[in-house]
């Protein structure tokens, strides 16, 4: 390659990390490297009984900071990976029968990356101006 070169480092996006999803943490979703929502993790409540009473030790929901609305109405577990949450947050949706590891969106995702800050590893200013 004599007239191709590449500046700086290609993101390695590995959508099969692991992210365990703590109360008051916070999901930063990044499309390029460009800051597209910041999600703060609270416990999952079922208000349209669409489940069946789950249990918020396993399921969370995620708040859009920016907005104070949920970023969707699913459950979403605790024990997660990258790949699941993009999913649920870009609304691409699953395939039945359900299979949270499906590959079938990973095409859609590629520009896609989370960054992940658990409680204490970040400070939230507020300005009242």
């Amino acid at each position: 390659m004599n007239n191709v070169f590449i500046k700086g480092k290609i993101p390695d996006l590995n959508l099969d990390r692991k992210l365990n999803l703590h109360n008051g943490s916070l999901v930063i979703v990044k499309r390029k490297e460009n800051i597209i929502g910041i999600f703060m993790v609270v416990s999952f409540r079922d208000n349209k009984n669409k489940y069946s009473g789950s249990n918020t030790t396993s399921y969370c929901s995620l708040v859009n900071l920016d907005n104070g609305s949920l970023a969707f109405e699913e459950r979403c577990s605790r024990s997660t990976t990258v790949r699941r949450v993009l999913n649920h947050i870009l609304r691409l949706g699953f395939s039945m029968p359900y299979n949270p590891d499906s590959k079938e969106n990973d095409g859609q995702m590629k520009d896609y990356d989370i960054d992940y800050y658990g409680n204490g590893a970040y400070k939230i200013e507020i300005d009242l101006g």
